[in-house]
């Protein structure tokens, strides 16, 4: 049994996507395993989720704790609060992620903030750059 769960699509199965039991990440040496504390909902994602084929993992933005850094000692160390963007899979309990890809957060920003950063936060900055 996995100590790991994520979202998972699977359209043979009425109503929302489940977290079942997925194997543990396996990062490669750029990669930190972080422990997700918060997400945030993008349209787009959602809308895929819909109908994407079973197996995909939906999930862009993640905040959350870094469990293991990345073997080649990029990016942030054990213990830091991060935020995070992964192309798909961050609805998970726990996910690897490029250090690139991360960012260390000040204390005072919560993790439910954090989330709302990298997609739907630039989503919104942009509309309004649009609109003002």
């Amino acid at each position: 049994m996995s100590d790991n769960q994520a979202v998972v699509v699977d359209p043979a199965t009425p109503g929302p996507p489940s977290p079942p039991p997925v194997p543990a990440p396996t990062p490669d040496r750029g990669e930190a395993i972080i422990r997700v504390r918060a997400i945030s909902l993008n349209r787009g994602e959602v809308r895929r989720s819909t109908m994407a084929p079973a197996g995909w993992r939906p999930g862009w933005d993640l905040a959350g704790t870094v469990e293991r850094a990345a073997s080649d000692g990029s990016g942030p160390k054990v213990g830091a609060r991060v935020v995070g963007f992964l192309p798909e899979g961050a609805w998970a309990e726990r996910v690897a992620v490029p250090t690139h890809a991360l960012a260390e957060l000040p204390e005072k920003v919560t993790f439910s903030q954090a989330a709302t950063f990298p997609v739907a936060g630039l989503t919104a900055l942009h509309a309004l750059a649009r609109t003002a």
